[in-house]
């Protein structure tokens, strides 16, 4: 999934919550360029794991994704 995180406040954010509001199984990791405290805390209270700014160290994102998915075994 693919959203506009500037839009996230607006137009996208419906369809980001919407995912959560139906007990989604797929972890979520948002990857922003311009993120800030409050977009931070709205993406993670919605129900994403991690919310990562660019520029991302690769051994960052790597132990996102191993969370996420050490998290979706865990439940399966």
């Amino acid at each position: 999934m693919s959203l506009d995180l500037l839009h996230l406040r607006s137009g996208d954010w419906p369809r980001f919550t919407k995912y959560f509001a139906r007990g989604s199984q797929i972890p979520i990791i948002v990857v922003a360029g311009h993120g800030d405290a409050l977009l931070e805390r709205c993406v993670l209270d919605a129900g994403a794991l991690f919310m990562l700014n660019k520029p991302i160290a690769g051994d960052t994102l790597l132990t996102a994704v191993r969370a996420a998915l050490a998290g979706t075994e865990a439940q399966g």
